[in-house]
């Protein structure tokens, strides 16, 4: 088979040759900075200490009764039972 140089290449049959490509628009990028920068001013004005949040927490620490004993023993008896590699629900000793 001869390849002959000074041939042009016919493309592909119904081709119309090529496309104009769409111009980029201009300022979206932008568009996605101000909605980043509308974000960064929300969480500069978000408080970092929720003081609801924290007065409810520092009564919790405070009452001496918190949490339940009846929790804190399930939370034990769980706790033995995964050190000694029982399943949950297994009651042998």
């Amino acid at each position: 088979m001869r390849v002959n140089p000074k041939i042009e290449p016919t493309g592909v049959a119904g081709s119309t040759g090529p496309k104009a490509v769409a111009a980029p628009r201009l300022g979206r990028d932008q568009a996605t900075l101000s909605a980043a920068d509308a974000l960064n001013a929300a969480l500069d004005q978000t408080p970092a200490v929720r003081a609801d949040k924290l007065a409810q927490a520092q009564n919790k620490v405070a009452d001496d009764s918190y949490p339940p004993s009846q929790v804190v023993r399930q939370v034990a008896s769980l706790l033995a039972r995964n050190l000694r590699g029982q399943k949950p629900g297994d009651d042998a000793p």
